[in-house]
C-alpha cells in the first residue's frame, strides 16, 4: 500500500465515520474504496467491517444514553442480532467470492429503495391500516433478524435499511433509532470480524488505516448530530446510494 493510497483510504474513512456516527451508510462509500485499491469484492466488503467497527463503537459510546427509550427487549435484540450476524457472515464464507459478486447490485439496490421509501410506507400503512408499529414486538424482531442477516453478509446499506425499518415500526426518534441502531451494528459487526478472520478474507493494512480516519471522523461529527437537519442527511445519503447502485450493476452486471 502507496502513502497515497493510504492517505486517500484515511480521508475516505474519516467521511465515512462521521457518516456512520449520524446516519448510517458509510459502507457506501467504504466498500467502492476498498474495490477501487485493488481488493476483491468479498475481501472489501470484509475489511470494511474491520474499518468500521471502531466508528460503530464510537457512535454507540455518544448515543447509548438514548438505549433506554428504546421500545421492547433490548438483552432480546442483542441476541437476535448475534444470531443473525453470524448467519449472515457464515452464508458469505460459504457461498464465497463469485456468488457474492453476482448479488451486490441487487443488494445495494435493495437497501437503497428500503431507505428511500421508508417514510413514504410507514405514511401509506398508518394511513390505510391506522398501522402502530410499537405494538408488533415480534415483526419488529423479525425484520432485525432478517436485516442482521443482510449485515452479516454484506454490511453496506445495513444502517439506513435499519433506520428504515424503525421508522416504519414506531421508533419516532431519531437519537433513539440511531442509538439502537449502532448497538445492533455494532453487534454485528464484530461478529463478522471474527469470522472473517478466521477465514484470512481482510486485508488488515488497508482496513486499519481507514478504520483510524473512521474512528476520528466518527468522533468529530458528535457536534454535527444536532445541527444537521435529518433531510440534507438523508438526502445526502440516499443521492450516493442511487449513484452507487447504478454504477455496481454497471460494473458487475455488465448492464
Amino acid at each position: 500500500m502507496t502513502l497515497t493510497l493510504g492517505a486517500i483510504l484515511f480521508a475516505v474513512g474519516l467521511v465515512a465515520g462521521g457518516i456512520n456516527a449520524l446516519a448510517g451508510g458509510s459502507g457506501f462509500l467504504v466498500f467502492p474504496a476498498f474495490i477501487a485499491a485493488g481488493l476483491p469484492p468479498i475481501v472489501a466488503n470484509a475489511s470494511a467491517f474491520v474499518s468500521l467497527a471502531p466508528a460503530n463503537v464510537v457512535g454507540f459510546a455518544v448515543h447509548g444514553r438514548y438505549l433506554s427509550e428504546a421500545h421492547h427487549s433490548i438483552p432480546l435484540r442483542a441476541a437476535v442480532a448475534a444470531l443473525g450476524g453470524v448467519s449472515g457472515s457464515l452464508i458469505l464464507i460459504r457461498t464465497g467470492s463469485e456468488a457474492f459478486e453476482n448479488v451486490v447490485p441487487w443488494l445495494l439496490l435493495t437497501a437503497t429503495l428500503l431507505f428511500g421509501l421508508g417514510p413514504w410506507v410507514k405514511a401509506r400503512i398508518e394511513r390505510a391500516y391506522a398501522f402502530e408499529g410499537r405494538r408488533f414486538p415480534l415483526l419488529l424482531y423479525a425484520f432485525e433478524f432478517l436485516i442482521c442477516v443482510y449485515g452479516g453478509y454484506f454490511g453496506v446499506g445495513m444502517g439506513i435499511v435499519m433506520l428504515a425499518i424503525y421508522e416504519v415500526l414506531g421508533q419516532d426518534k431519531f437519537l433513539v433509532a440511531n442509538a439502537v441502531k449502532n448497538f445492533v451494528i455494532a453487534i454485528v459487526t464484530f461478529i463478522g470480524v471474527a469470522l472473517f478472520a478466521s477465514f484470512g478474507l481482510i486485508a488488515w493494512g488497508p482496513a486499519i488505516v481507514m478504520g483510524l480516519g473512521a474512528t476520528i471522523g466518527g468522533y468529530a461529527s458528535v457536534s454535527l448530530a444536532q445541527r444537521l437537519s435529518r433531510s440534507f442527511l438523508r438526502g445526502a445519503v440516499l443521492s450516493w446510494a442511487i449513484g452507487l447502485t447504478i454504477y455496481a450493476f454497471w460494473t458487475y452486471l455488465d448492464v
